[in-house]
């Protein structure tokens, strides 16, 4: 969240911020779609995305950076802690 935080302060003067039901929107379809696959289908989702999330932001596209950062949570959520951190 403070990577997202942090995007969208940068994509202010480019794009609108992003409000609150694109937001839960974002989160709640990246759930849905991770929750699916088996766990390493969901570890090689959440590098494909994290990836993504990395261009986009190099190439300043703030608000798909934005929205890759809540798929890149939302799939790291659903690994847990535990495969994520170890």
């Amino acid at each position: 969240l403070t990577i997202l935080s942090r995007i969208n302060r940068l994509a202010e003067g480019k794009a609108s911020g992003m409000n609150r039901d694109r937001f839960w929107e974002i989160l709640t379809n990246a759930d849905q779609e991770t929750l699916a696959l088996s766990e390493p289908a969901r570890s090689r989702l959440l590098v494909e995305t994290a990836r993504a999330l990395r261009t986009a932001f190099d190439a300043g596209d703030f608000m798909k950076a934005q929205e890759l950062a809540l798929e890149t949570l939302a799939k790291a959520r659903a690994l847990g802690p535990s495969r994520v951190n170890g």
